[in-house]
């Protein structure tokens, strides 16, 4: 048997991921609105719905489940049961073709926090027998994972780049968040300067240059941030700014 090369075998996995979401009309299932939220711990912005579009030609059947989100320093989520915390309505559902489905999402925690607090709602898409619709019709599952930030009122960030380290051909920067609220990487403007250059990556490209998405209230995060042209970054500084929204 011939032996394929590696172009001739990348471009044969790409054309069959490819045709599998061409010729499957099952792939995708549905859709979620929005992937993000902010809501307030009492009163009329407590809450908030999610969206839910059944966009293909069969029934989809889904489970939502509320998590509290914590992360350490690089940025690794871990997930806690939130049950107490936020009431889901309905935590079930079964939305036919075509047809939308609105998740009503409650907080009902403490009423009074001294920093945002940071939820998950995770959609699944659960297997189930239904008449007139075959295993291979069902296709492959998709789950979801919408964000959710509790935020008390007048709550904000505070952000300072405390410490650079060098890997190579990137360099880890710690951000230290002594605010009461979670900050977005695209809610910052970073200024970067070695004395001689200065560039500032605003909400546009930041995140073309740094890896990461948000830091926890009272807390630090590490991102990783990759060379930028014209600055020497053995001897850089950084000034980050939070851009309230």
């Amino acid at each position: 048997m011939e032996k394929l090369s590696n172009k001739q075998l990348t471009l044969s996995i790409f054309i069959l991921f490819t045709s599998f979401f061409l010729i499957n009309p099952y792939a995708l299932a549905y859709q979620v609105q929005p992937m993000s939220a902010e809501i307030k711990p009492v009163g009329k912005q407590s809450q908030y719905s999610l969206r839910v579009d059944n966009t293909d030609s069969f029934p989809v059947s889904l489970e939502f489940i509320p998590w509290l989100v914590t992360q350490d320093e690089f940025g690794k989520n871990t997930l806690s049961p939130a049950d107490n915390d936020l009431l889901v309505i309905p935590m079930t559902a079964v939305i036919q073709p075509g047809k939308s489905q609105t998740i009503m999402v409650r907080y009902l925690g403490e009423p009074v926090i001294e920093q945002s607090q940071t939820y998950s709602i995770e959609i699944n898409q659960v297997t189930v027998a239904m008449e007139d619709v075959s295993a291979s019709e069902l296709g492959i599952a998709f789950n979801f994972k919408t964000m959710l930030n509790v935020t008390p009122d007048d709550s904000k960030a505070e952000l300072n780049a405390k410490s650079f380290q060098s890997h190579g051909d990137t360099w880890n920067i710690e951000v230290v968040n002594s605010g009461n609220r979670f900050a977005k990487i695209t809610e910052m403007e970073w200024v970067v300067s070695d004395g001689n250059h200065s560039v500032t990556l605003d909400r546009d490209n930041i995140k073309n240059f740094v890896v990461g998405k948000m830091v926890m209230p009272n807390a630090s995060r590490i991102f990783t941030v990759s060379q930028i042209d014209k600055i020497d970054m053995a001897n850089a500084s950084v000034k980050i700014k939070w851009l309230q929204q």
